[in-house]
This record gives structure tokens, C-alpha cells and sequence, in this order.
């Protein structure tokens, strides 16, 4: 919902945020205007579960900071507020505590309620990709998300996971996960290997190698790219010498 449409300057909209009569609203620098972000019961229920499944995550795997509807982030010249967002230790060892934090984040999470301008939406979207973040569109009444990743293709994801745009392979998520974070290479296979296992209830069988679990093993390259695949003890797949 647009607050006001007489451009201003970044410096007049912060003076304007911190008023108190502005504590409890959202506000955002879009375009050299103001904006008030508003939601909807539904879209602020999805926008809760995706926080939660990535602080579970966070949780085990303690590679950065997460924030909700209230954390403020600068974006080139203008101001954000996602839904969501995630900002990795290896930029920034210790979390803001300005009203914007002034690093844009590796992650923002735009979860689509039926008040938002999409013509608003874009803007952001290519501000982001701009600094450097990953964008995550969530439009909850379609089911389905659209991923951005700068200099790469757009992916859309579908409620039953189906993939548009292009394939994205774990490994090739492995190595996203490990540029875009800056986290290890122990910390992101623990995440998509005991953490995933650990979330879905299937520790005891998946997701570890010991006496028990199931003997199923992917086996990696020093590049990072499939090596081979063992499924029951067997190997089922084997790259190209």
C-alpha cells in the first residue's frame, strides 16, 4: 500500500521511519517512495512455516542470521523489509542492530499477498539480484515459488515440486549453497544430509554413516560434482572417466 507518491530522498525516509508514530509500521524505500508493507492472515502463515523450516536449519547449522517481517535491510539506495531473510556469518560475524542493516542479505524471501504491487515487486527483485541476493517470490495462492539467482535462470517450483526453467541438481545446490553463504563444505552437507534426515524424523536410518543406517552414499569429486552413486550397497551410478 503506497504511503506517499511525492518522491523523497533516502535521507528524508529515515528520518520519517524512526518517527514514533511510525514504531509499529513497515515501512520500505522503493523508488523514491514510501511504501507500507501490508499482508494477509495466509500469506503471514506461510511466511511463518518457511521461517521456521530455515531456523530448524539454522538451529543445527549455526552458518548466519535469520530475520522476519521486521528486519530491515539496505539495498543499494533504497530499503527492504522481506519476509524473510538470511545474512551469513562469513559477511557479517555479528547481527545489526540498525534499523536497516546495512548489508543486503544473501537471502530475502517475498511471500505475495493480494495487496502487493507487482510493478513494486519487480523493482526490488532486480535491486536485489543487483546486490548479490537470492530471491525467493512465494506466491501462496499458485503454490509455487520463483527462485532468483543472479547471473542465473529464473526456476520456478511447483507445489509438488516440480521444477520449471531448468533442472537443479543437488550437487549444483550443494555448490549454490557454499558460494552464496560462505559456509563450509561440512556444514552444507550436514544441512542437506543429518539436519534433513533429523527434520523429517529418519535419523536412525538416513543421513549419517553408521551400523544400521540404510548404506546409501553419494560420493563427490574434489569440483564437487557427482563421483557416484551407491543405493542398498550397490553402485548405481558412475560419471563419465
Amino acid at each position: 500500500m503506497a504511503v506517499t507518491t511525492q518522491p523523497i530522498t533516502v535521507e528524508e525516509f529515515e528520518r520519517l521511519a524512526v518517527e514514533p508514530e511510525n514504531a509499529d509500521r513497515r515501512l520500505e524505500f522503493v523508488g523514491g517512495e514510501i511504501s507500507e508493507v501490508v499482508s494477509n492472515s495466509y500469506s503471514s502463515l506461510v511466511a511463518a512455516r518457511i521461517n521456521g523450516f530455515l531456523f530448524v536449519y539454522l538451529l543445527h547449522n549455526p552458518i548466519g542470521y535469520l530475520t522476519g517481517a521486521d528486519g530491515g535491510y539496505q539495498v543499494g539506495d533504497e530499503r527492504y523489509i522481506p519476509d524473510v531473510a538470511f545474512v551469513s556469518k562469513a559477511r557479517q560475524p555479528e547481527p545489526s542492530h540498525e534499523t536497516y542493516n546495512p548489508l543486503a542479505p544473501d537471502l530475502a524471501v517475498e511471500v505475495i499477498s493480494p495487496s502487493d504491487d507487482l510493478n513494486v515487486l519487480r523493482v526490488k527483485v532486480g535491486n536485489y539480484l543487483a546486490a548479490g541476493t537470492m530471491v525467493w517470490v512465494v506466491r501462496p495462492e499458485a503454490k509455487a515459488v520463483e527462485v532468483y539467482v543472479p547471473g542465473q535462470p529464473v526456476r520456478r517450483v511447483s507445489a509438488d515440486g516440480t521444477l520449471a526453467g531448468s533442472i537443479l541438481s543437488l550437487d549444483q545446490a550443494l555448490r549454490n549453497v557454499i558460494q552464496i553463504t560462505g559456509c563450509t563444505l561440512h556444514e552444507a552437507l550436514g544441512g542437506m544430509t543429518t539436519t534433513a534426515a533429523r527434520v523429517l524424523g529418519l535419523e536412525e536410518e538416513r543421513g549419517r554413516v553408521a551400523p544400521g543406517s540404510r548404506a546409501d552414499l553419494v560420493l563427490l569429486s574434489p569440483d564437487l560434482h557427482v563421483h557416484s552413486t551407491i543405493v542398498g550397497g550397490e553402485v548405481v551410478y558412475e560419471a563419465a572417466a
